[in-house]
């Protein structure tokens, strides 16, 4: 079993462009986690219970070139975080094989007014 470590919570302005780096480790000894042959996927909804999601990152939007020593770093633009100001639910999707798929524990992500607009 694997686990993500992460901030307690990930905090962005609207409308600011922000990379968001994970560090995958297994649960029991905390060894990274070789992810550079996973696909990673990250969801932020405003609540679990919602069937849309408001912000969805597939593959392509992570950063891997560490990814072999377990770290996995997220890049949101402007527009990913020009959302209504409030405090959503975010999880991380690493799927490394047909039979082999991880999911982080629910992270908390809260999108706060910019003093000055991006």
């Amino acid at each position: 079993m694997t686990t993500v470590q992460f901030e307690q919570s990930i905090i962005v302005y609207r409308g600011e462009a922000k990379t968001i780096q994970f560090t995958i480790t297994y649960t029991a000894d905390g060894t990274e986690v070789d992810c550079s042959t996973a696909t990673c996927a990250f969801a932020i909804k405003r609540r679990v219970t919602d069937s849309a999601t408001t912000i969805s990152k597939v593959h392509a939007n992570f950063d891997v070139t560490d990814a072999a020593t377990g770290v996995l770093l997220l890049v949101l633009d402007s527009d990913d975080t020009d959302q209504t100001p409030a405090s959503y639910i975010g999880q991380l999707d690493l799927t490394f094989s047909a039979s082999h798929r991880d999911f982080s524990d629910l992270i908390g992500v809260e999108i706060k007014n910019a003093v000055i607009a991006a």
